[in-house]
């Protein structure tokens, strides 16, 4: 699986000006991770055939007809992330330190008839997802610098006739060339960061230095917001409590924030270099709805399947950037200064994320002990970008993401009639096609960014472990407590490689190895009525 580079070059610049989010932006916002109440998180998420939890509002509405009585519940979240780069040996690390209240939520449970079937209404607010982290990558003596990279996209834009020198100028009589052009060329162009090749080819550049001239540089990402949902549920047992129904409409909400500072030094004489600070966020509403059924065939088993449908999304993006130049002398003694995108940049758009299976099943070992097991079947590629010329996003969705499963297991044995231990794991695979991730690793693929964010994380997988107590203080209160250790794997780029073009010119990207190691202790306290 590869993509001809020079088209997908010209296909980058288009998103860019458009400012349109991109195929990673989009999987940015279909993520989930391990959530919800301290006993479910303990067992590893691994709740969708057991149900009598308000965490089964989220995974299978199918487990609220489990309740036998009321409830209500909250669950407060102190998590620790430490993040930890490496490229080409220059190692980093930073840490962040936060506490929310992750999960709420309130199940009623009525009697209906006189064989022992309820009807149970239930309300949940769940953080599926922290964007809370930081990181910074540092390299020296690399080969491969951020201006070759815009350099050679202003080059191969408009089908490799480049952009005119006049349509980048920033003139002071009312001219805008952030309205015709891409904008990472015009902060390049009007930091004197690129120049034309010649006087007599002034619609193609080349960058401000030299050929065989290495770069030291340094990034800092910093990305806060979460995505949350609201469930509002129904479920339900039937034929003496041997089947269970449910079914939830979801409202979801999406908070990002992303600051990214990147400095860029090159290794010739005179200090030279450039900055670039990006200021992104966004905000999503969205609706969903979750289907579910248990069946319990005998006392001691259990068998759960769950079906999410899409969120739809409402979303609007705002940016900001800046460039500055270090010592990049203008041509005419004097040195280039700032240049910033217009203020008050915003746009909207529409995005749905891919539909979800869970298939569960659980055994009851008695009053003694529980071992459950779900698996979580995502297929990438449904997911949708809608905005003008999102056609181009959602076929490098098609081609570059896939089926993706998260395995769940679960366990807990009751110490005594109180007390309990509990344990678990989970183990995600990349959303990624392996051909994908090895060809942009190894330069043979480009990856398309928007607007002046060209820096991007290429998923690797993750594995979660979990243990957890929980103590039942009478009939009505409880309090659990779970620690989940989670390890996420990526790929960082500062920028995307670029392929060869027409004339053999191309673009290196080192990427680096980060790891997120993410420490979460939660706590839920419980009261039955």
């Amino acid at each position: 699986m590869k993509k001809i580079g020079f088209s997908i070059a010209c296909s980058i610049i288009s998103t860019s000006l458009l400012f349109a989010q991109a195929e990673m932006d989009a999987y940015r916002y279909s993520q989930t991770e391990l959530s919800g109440s301290a006993r479910s998180v303990a067992m590893g998420g691994a709740f969708g055939a057991l149900g009598g939890d308000i965490s089964v509002l989220n995974s299978n509405p199918a487990g609220l007809g489990v309740y036998q009585s009321s409830e209500l519940s909250t669950t407060f979240n102190f998590m620790n992330n430490v993040s930890k780069a490496d490229l080409n040996g220059l190692k980093t690390n930073d840490s962040r330190f936060t506490f929310s209240l992750d999960n709420i939520g309130a199940a009623l449970s009525f009697n209906v008839g006189n064989k022992g079937n309820r009807l149970n209404f239930g309300f949940s607010y769940n953080k599926l997802f922290s964007f809370n982290n930081r990181y910074r990558v540092y390299g020296n003596n690399l080969h491969g610098s951020m201006l070759d990279y815009i350099t050679q996209m202003t080059n191969r834009f408009n089908g490799g006739n480049g952009v005119p020198a006049g349509q980048l100028a920033l003139m002071d009589e009312g001219s805008d060339p952030f309205a015709s052009a891409p904008w990472l060329s015009v902060l390049a162009y009007n930091t004197f960061l690129m120049n034309p090749k010649s006087d007599t080819d002034n619609s193609h550049y080349t960058p401000a230095l030299g050929p065989d001239e290495r770069i030291n540089n340094e990034a800092y990402i910093e990305e806060k917001g979460s995505i949350s949902e609201y469930s509002f549920a129904l479920g339900g047992s039937l034929l003496e409590n041997h089947l269970y129904l449910g079914a939830s409409f979801v409202l979801s909400d999406i908070d990002y924030r992303l600051e990214t500072v990147y400095d860029e030094f090159f290794q010739g004489p005179g200090k030279r270099g450039f900055g670039l600070d990006n200021w992104f966020s966004t905000e999503g509403t969205g609706f969903n709805m979750k289907l579910g059924a248990i069946i319990r065939p005998i006392n001691a088993l259990r068998i759960g399947v769950a079906y999410h449908t899409p969120t739809w999304y409402s979303m609007t993006d705002y940016f900001d950037a800046s460039m500055y130049p270090y010592n990049i002398e203008t041509g005419e003694g004097g040195y280039a200064g700032n240049i910033s995108t217009p203020a008050n940049n915003y746009a909207t758009y529409n995005f749905r994320t891919p539909d979800k299976w869970v298939v569960s099943a659980a055994g009851i070992l008695g009053k003694s002990a529980i071992i459950s097991a779900d698996w979580e079947i995502v297929n990438y590629r449904h997911m949708n970008m809608d905005y003008a010329g999102s056609y181009v996003t959602n076929d490098y969705i098609e081609q570059d993401f896939r089926t993706a499963s998260t395995l769940r297991v679960g366990a807990e044995i009751k110490i005594t009639q109180q007390f309990s231990v509990r344990g678990g794991a989970a183990f995600r695979t990349s959303p990624m096609k392996t051909e994908v991730r090895d060809a942009v690793y190894s330069g043979n693929l480009d990856i398309p960014t928007a607007g002046t964010i060209p820096n991007f994380t290429v998923d690797k997988g993750s594995n979660t472990y979990t243990f957890g107590l929980g103590y039942r203080f009478n009939r009505h209160f409880y309090l659990d407590m779970a620690c989940a250790l989670m390890r996420y794997n990526y790929d960082y780029y500062n920028f995307s490689p670029l392929t060869p073009d027409a004339d053999g010119v191309y673009v290196a990207s080192d990427p680096a190895s980060l790891k997120t190691y993410r420490t979460k202790v939660l706590c839920t306290f419980g009261y039955k009525f």
